[in-house]
């Protein structure tokens, strides 16, 4: 890795710190030294969450405007008990066009499991 390529991934990293405290948001405990960061609220919903260990960011998912999935907040996260793995929801939305050219809104909910050392999503499903 160059020098340049280091002071990008720094700047980068100091940007989504700031961009997760810039609205406020919520933080909830997610056991042990993780804590979940939401922020970009949207309709009570999220559009990005941050797993944060010992106040210091791992990872940050932020979800476009275009998206039509938003992260809901829960207060109390399920973490395994060696607390690597944390659990997320988000929903995903949109109308849907019936036959007498009505809409009708639809809803899905996803469970997301994070590594809380990489910060990555490892999993999705829904039920």
């Amino acid at each position: 890795m160059n020098l340049l390529s280091l002071i990008l991934a720094v700047l980068a990293t100091l940007a989504s710190t700031e961009d997760a405290k810039a609205d406020g948001g919520k933080s909830v405990n997610a056991g042990g030294n993780i804590t979940l960061r939401y922020d970009g609220e949207q309709n009570s919903r999220y559009r990005n969450v941050s797993v944060m260990m010992q106040g210091k960011l791992v990872h940050r998912m932020a979800l476009s405007e275009h998206s039509y999935s938003l992260f809901e907040y829960d207060s109390n996260p399920a973490t395994s008990p060696d607390g690597r793995y944390v659990l997320v929801s988000d929903v995903e939305s949109g109308e849907v066009g019936m036959p007498d050219g009505r809409g009708s809104l639809h809803e899905r909910q996803y469970c997301g499991f994070i590594d809380t050392r990489s910060g990555c999503l490892f999993a999705r499903q829904t039920g």
